[in-house]
């Protein structure tokens, strides 16, 4: 009976031709995915590298401020400018203006000052509030800024005023050396602060902040205040401290940061501040490259920004630096020249970062144009929380992609049209002879026994089926091996990792190696380290074997204690021995069996010291509570446990004497009521703070004359006797 009305010869070129279609298909799906995959992490590896450059540059930059900030504090030219400065301002706290000269400050105030303010600024700015009170600062502001003939911004320009005071001598000596440092490091601004008052006894830029009081003045809740108050606070000859961006109104209303370091008198004892205003300009240079983003790898649309806890930027984005010329005045970013706490990034990228993460993500662009990629990470930085992203426009990022894609695209059908003439071609060359060959492969296909097959051809067709019959025998036997290599894997993998594990994990084969793959987070275990006391020395009394078939005979006894107990070894480094209960099975009494384990080993430590006349000691460290487990490697891999929880037991084993137990208070709740602890001076770490524990000590420790005999240097006599 007939089942189909095409021939052989059709079907075959039929499934020839699919199947070459089918393969290249699957070829270039494979190939745009492996291509595609390939491509991103390239891409991701870019972003990645240049945020990582920059922010190494940037963190470099503000240690290095941080460092000039000390070396410039601890200059007595420094300490001595602050004394004469104060002492000079002091002079002219009675000094009061006449009519006329407040005139001239007043009209600069409402004149020049408030008017650039105000465009900057939310509401109108009131003068009696910007006005300081206070003689001095009236006096200084009069000479050095409203008499100044120099126009805004160009205020330092002036060494000293025409009043011949003692404060313009002083000015006139150490104001070239202050405004030269500024030039040299590329600050803003540069002051000195009266320690004890919070007057500004000295500014080089000369903006209306000079001479005010940050304690009672129009600024005394500015940044350079807050930096003021915290330096005020604690000072350290040692520390400086850097205050975040915040609008900073004698600047305009410019974005503005601060660092200062606290200045010592020969004493010792601070007499007053130096602080720098952080120039914008040399942040937006570190994220910009100078303005050559194609140079650093950022495309047409790459730039890397920085943005603070209030979701801020605190750099300026390439979209302003690239148009500052052309932008729109009535945009407040272009009036203050920076995207400085203007501009908001608010995604998930940013809060990733904010929270010390780091990685690569696909976001909403800032500027709601379509999507950007992002590496994003935190800067680390003592004083500052801020994000760095590296962002390149997705449609750039992915034109590679697109194009790999065109390409691949073009090849299917070139491959299409050229599998199309060779199935057509194979088929005349093939005949009835290749249903027996698939038949009987399908049956091999599903593991079925299969007879030797004979076409009754003497031709290639014959050769064929003699060569398939012997490739069937080599399968079997190829499968006979592999099922006795499985069970040979088996019992290697048992010797590597636990029962319990080995029955959970999945086993992979990747060029002939077993990589298995488990993880576990267990919440209630306990852990034990121990480290043996003094065999290190003992071995050297030994030769390699003998030191090896003594630690050997110490370890086995150790494991067969621990299964005795019901507890898992994890690792032995050295003489050092970890174990663990409750991890791959659970168990309520996993802090006992510990406990049981710990004082079995102190027997067999003190069993063996007894049988070889020597004077080992042994420091055992308990804790309980949750930890992870898995398997680590692919070589070579291992069962291992980790968490603070190991962290902790691994510290006590160090911080107790030998031949005791050291337990935490978590143990101690659990087992104390139960056993002979002892109260042990707590433990501080600076990972984990205080740590309450309790010691357990076998009665053969314990000394007639002496809380506890502790042995760190055993001696054996035979070996002593034999050397003599």
């Amino acid at each position: 009976m007939k089942t189909s009305r095409f021939s052989v010869k059709s079907k075959l070129i039929f499934v020839l031709l699919i199947t070459a279609l089918m393969s290249m298909l699957a070829i270039a799906f494979q190939s745009l995915h492996t291509g595609k995959t390939t491509l991103e992490e390239r891409i991701e590896a870019q972003l990645t590298s240049i945020r990582e450059t920059k922010k190494t540059h940037l963190e470099s930059y503000l240690d290095k401020l941080r460092k000039e900030l000390l070396a410039m504090a601890a200059d007595p030219s420094v300490m001595t400018a602050t004394k004469e400065f104060s002492s000079a301002y002091s002079r002219l706290q009675k000094t009061v203006l006449t009519n006329e000269a407040l005139e001239t400050l007043t009209r600069y105030y409402n004149d020049v000052f408030i008017p650039r303010l105000s465009a900057n600024v939310d509401g109108h700015p009131e003068i009696d509030y910007l006005l300081p009170l206070q003689p001095a600062a009236r006096y200084l502001q009069y000479h050095y800024i409203a008499d100044n003939d120099n126009p805004p911004g160009k205020k330092d320009a002036l060494n000293t005023a025409r009043d011949r005071s003692y404060y313009s001598g002083v000015h006139a000596h150490y104001h070239p050396v202050f405004r030269q440092k500024v030039q040299s490091f590329g600050y803003y601004d540069l002051f000195l602060v009266d320690f004890d008052s919070g007057n500004i006894i000295y500014s080089v830029s000369k903006e209306t902040d000079f001479a005010t009081s940050l304690r009672a003045g129009p600024y005394k809740t500015s940044g350079l205040a807050q930096l003021y108050d915290l330096l005020r606070q604690a000072p350290n000859p040692g520390e400086a401290q850097i205050i975040d961006f915040t609008f900073y109104r004698p600047s305009y209303g410019a974005p503005a940061g601060f660092a200062g370091a606290t200045i010592f008198d020969e004493e010792r004892r601070p007499i007053g501040m130096l602080a720098v205003q952080i120039p914008i300009d040399r942040i937006d240079a570190i994220m910009s490259d100078a303005g050559n983003w194609e140079q650093a790898g950022l495309g047409q649309t790459g730039e890397v920004v920085l943005v603070g806890s209030d979701l801020k930027m605190r750099s300026t984005s390439r979209r302003l630096l690239a148009q500052r010329e052309s932008c729109d005045p009535a945009d407040r970013a272009c009036r203050l020249g920076t995207t400085v706490l203007v501009e908001k990034i608010d995604n998930s990228a940013v809060y990733e970062a904010l929270a010390g993460k780091s990685g690569v993500a696909t976001v909403p662009a800032y500027d709601g144009q379509g999507n950007i990629i992002t590496a994003y990470g935190p800067v680390e930085s003592e004083d500052l929380q801020w994000a760095i992203l590296a962002n390149m426009d997705h449609q750039e990022a992915f034109t590679p992609i697109f194009d790999f894609q065109k390409a691949l695209l073009t090849a299917v059908v070139i491959l299409s049209s050229l599998a199309t003439f060779a199935a057509m071609w194979i088929g005349y060359a093939f005949t009835r002879p290749i249903e027996t060959l698939v038949a009987s492969a399908r049956r091999l296909s599903q593991d079925k026994e299969i007879e030797p097959i004979d076409i009754g051809r003497d031709d290639e067709f014959g050769d064929l089926a003699d060569a398939y019959n012997h490739m069937v025998e080599v399968i079997h036997e190829q499968h006979k091996e592999i099922e006795a290599e499985k069970r040979r894997n088996r019992e290697l993998l048992l010797n590597i990792i636990p029962e319990h594990v080995a029955d959970k994990v999945a086993i992979q084969s990747n060029n002939g190696l077993i990589a298995p793959r488990y993880a576990e987070k267990v919440s209630n275990t306990t852990i034990l380290f121990s480290a043996l006391s003094g065999f290190t020395r003992y071995a050297e009394s030994l030769d390699a074997a003998q030191a090896v078939t003594e630690l050997n005979r110490l370890i086995d006894a150790f494991d067969s204690a621990a299964e005795k107990h019901g507890v898992e070894k994890i690792q032995t480094v050295g003489d050092s021995y970890m174990a663990a209960s409750g991890i791959t099975v659970s168990r309520l009494d996993h802090s006992r069996r510990c406990l049981l384990f710990a004082r079995e080993m102190l027997e067999i430590v003190h069993h063996f010291n007894q049988s070889h006349g020597i004077s080992l000691g042994i420091r055992i460290g308990i804790h309980t509570g949750e930890a992870f487990a898995g398997i680590i490697g692919r070589r070579h891999f291992v069962f291992d446990v980790w968490g603070d929880t190991v962290n902790i037991a691994s510290r006590l084993r160090f911080d107790t004497i030998p031949n005791s137990i050291l337990v935490t208070e978590a143990v101690f709740d659990r087992l104390g009521e139960q056993e002979r602890f002892d109260a042990a001076d707590d433990i501080i770490t600076s990972a984990h703070g205080r740590i309450r524990v309790w010691r357990w000590q076998p009665d053969w420790a314990i000394d007639e004359d002496a809380e506890t005999v502790i042995m760190e240097n055993p001696v054996r006599d035979d070996v002593n006797r034999r050397e003599a």
